[in-house]
């Protein structure tokens, strides 16, 4: 799937983060592949997907009204039993996240995976949709806080501000705030002072990391 079949798709999380914040896909456990494509792409990623023997989970056979209510379908190999996500969202439609498609499009980067080269999100981009991804799932996986940490480390050089006004304009930067609080208390993630002063001062977000950190 790619531009050989007209289809845009970016990488998200798997081998591509691994690669990225670790230099070896073996350094991270995945569970599944994860490929954003944008919505209308999705029948002919679909097409492309049965074609190399993928099918649709049984949990999602049926659900005429995923692509208004969900945000991925999942789809598992007939012969190696890869699973597979094709998202065409990063959270759920009632989290109102507004990270679109050909933005994330518009700002990629790319990586090489197993001496193939996928697109993959902008620094910016991807170390929001790791928070937003975490807060959706209520950060159940410590390795999803370890990805934060190891994505500060990574790049010292961040651009806190740019990530903070981004964050603010699509309404996740408390998500954002805990995402980085986790790292930081989890993990010892070194996070610049002014915003360890907002993490301070957001009696949500300390008490949102409380919670989680003692779960």
């Amino acid at each position: 799937m790619g531009s050989r079949h007209g289809i845009r798709a970016i990488a998200f999380k798997g081998p591509a983060l691994a690669i990225q914040l670790y230099g070896k896909a073996s350094l991270r456990q995945c569970r599944d592949l994860d490929i954003f494509v944008a919505k209308n792409d999705i029948p002919k990623a679909l097409k492309v997907l049965y074609a190399s023997g993928y099918r649709i989970d049984a949990s999602y056979v049926g659900r005429a009204d995923a692509l208004r209510t969900d945000k991925h379908l999942l789809l598992i190999q007939n012969e190696s039993a890869v699973k597979l996500e094709l998202h065409w969202a990063i959270a759920l439609p009632y989290r109102h996240f507004r990270l679109r498609f050909d933005t994330v499009w518009d700002h990629r980067e790319e990586v090489a995976v197993f001496g193939t080269t996928v697109a993959v999100p902008s620094k910016n981009d991807l170390l929001i949709m790791l928070c937003i991804h975490g807060s959706s799932h209520y950060w159940t996986s410590l390795k999803w806080v370890c990805d934060i940490a190891a994505f500060i480390r990574k790049y010292p050089d961040l651009d806190w501000m740019q990530l903070r006004a981004d964050a603010k304009k699509l309404g996740c930067w408390r998500m954002f705030l805990l995402g980085v609080s986790l790292a930081k208390g989890v993990v010892g993630a070194e996070i610049p002072s002014d915003l360890e002063h907002e993490l301070m001062n957001d009696t949500t977000v300390r008490k949102l990391a409380g919670e989680t950190h003692d779960r």
